[in-house]
């Protein structure tokens, strides 16, 4: 179905009973931030959101979007963790390994992005801007999840946010 000025409307399509349950009210929440990010989620048994500490120090619900992956490729450590892990590394450790820091700064503002968009990590290596991302919010979903485990409701009972603010 097309609208009068030209943009199409998109279908609807009917829910399929996944067998799994679907509440309003679970909600599960990422903000992948510039130069910070938070991790949060609410329950039905809930009176308040929960912020999730992935700082090292307590209380800090909000970290730099850093990001430190190890020589197989999986994220290991995230904010200021990321780069207290980092160096600690001797240098030629640190080769070895990829941090990555402010990923979308590193775009521009006038870049084009696509599939083929790279960045570099602190090493000067380029990756695909699409598989840094990807770490990034495999991370961030991974430590969401844990502690949704310790909330006793399933994952699949939650909707989830993911927020990409604008640079």
């Amino acid at each position: 179905m097309t609208h009068p000025n030209g943009l199409s409307f998109a279908e609807c399509i009917d829910r399929i009973d996944s067998g799994f349950t679907s509440t309003t009210r679970n909600i599960a929440a990422i903000d992948f931030g510039t130069g910070n990010c938070s991790i949060a989620y609410c329950t039905t048994k809930d009176v308040e959101i929960t912020l999730l500490n992935l700082s090292s120090q307590e209380g800090q619900i909000r970290v730099p979007t850093i990001l430190l992956v190890n020589e197989e490729g999986k994220p290991i450590k995230f904010g200021d963790r990321a780069i207290r892990e980092y160096g600690k590394l001797d240098p030629d450790e640190q080769m070895k390994h990829h941090l990555f820091e402010r990923i979308k700064l590193a775009l521009g503002p006038k870049e084009n992005v696509c599939r083929d968009t790279k960045i570099p990590d602190m090493n000067g290596n380029m990756f695909f801007i699409r598989d840094v991302i990807a770490l990034f919010i495999k991370y961030l979903k991974d430590e969401l999840m844990k502690a949704l485990q310790l909330s006793n409701v399933p994952f699949t009972d939650f909707h989830w946010v993911i927020t990409v603010p604008a640079m």
